[in-house]
């Protein structure tokens, strides 16, 4: 398993490689976790960090700038899309996950963006994984 920092992501097609000389770590022991409601979200963003997730995209999310997002129903599902959830907060009212997102800083606010909660079918499914790398 390679440390992130050796693997940056770029928004192109290409072939993917270390950008130097790699740390390859061995994952000998870990866990998994099923993520499938909202306090089982929280409580391992809370204790472990983020998590991996995946929502409906609707042709209104391409565009999307920043605020909280809310399609607005009457699309149709282009597809669905694995992201990054960081955390959660609440703004005029509304509650949202804060998530990031893949498609680089040119997309959304910076190449995150916050969408509302029970939103776009968010979450369809949600897990994270802890390695231990010293055993």
């Amino acid at each position: 398993m390679p440390i992130d920092s050796e693997y940056a992501y770029k928004a192109k097609a290409g072939t993917c490689g270390p950008q130097s000389k790699s740390t390859f770590y061995v994952a000998k022991k870990g866990t998994f976790a099923s993520l499938n409601n909202e306090t089982k979200f929280k409580n391992w963003i809370m204790n472990n960090g983020p998590i991996q997730a995946g929502f409906a995209i609707y042709k209104t999310f391409y565009q999307y700038k920043s605020g909280v997002y809310q399609d607005m129903g009457g699309n149709k599902i282009e597809g669905y899309h694995a992201i990054e959830v960081l955390g959660w907060g609440k703004e005029n009212g509304k509650e949202f996950w804060i998530c990031k997102n893949s498609w680089g800083k040119w997309w959304g606010d910076n190449g995150y963006f916050k969408i509302e909660k029970n939103n776009c079918k968010f979450p369809t499914w949600g897990g994270a994984s802890l390695v231990n790398i010293n055993d």
